[in-house]
């Protein structure tokens, strides 16, 4: 079976800050059975939290990330700032 490795371009939702790219529109992903999303926020940005059972990895290129991560009746908070260029890896 041959895969079309043509890039595809994503599709907008959220005001254009979230992009999306799913299995059912795009067969190469879907035959690795994963999903990819890229979310670009403007300036003191915000997102608001996401709930997956799902493991993920994110980075950051530039900015300042805070994650507040609820575990068991605790908040524990990480704060990362991050310097131009610095790539930075969290497994969520």
């Amino acid at each position: 079976m041959e895969l079309d490795l043509t890039p595809n371009l994503p599709n907008k939702v959220y005001g254009g800050d979230y992009y999306a790219w799913c299995p059912n529109e795009i067969l190469m992903l879907r035959e690795g059975n994963i999903a990819a999303a890229k979310l670009a926020l403007r300036n003191n940005g915000f997102v608001l939290p996401r709930y997956s059972d799902s493991a993920k990895v994110a980075y950051v290129l530039q900015g300042i990330i805070y994650i507040y991560i609820y575990i068991y009746n605790q908040i524990v908070d990480f704060s990362v700032f991050v310097y131009d260029f610095m790539h930075v890896y969290f497994c969520i």
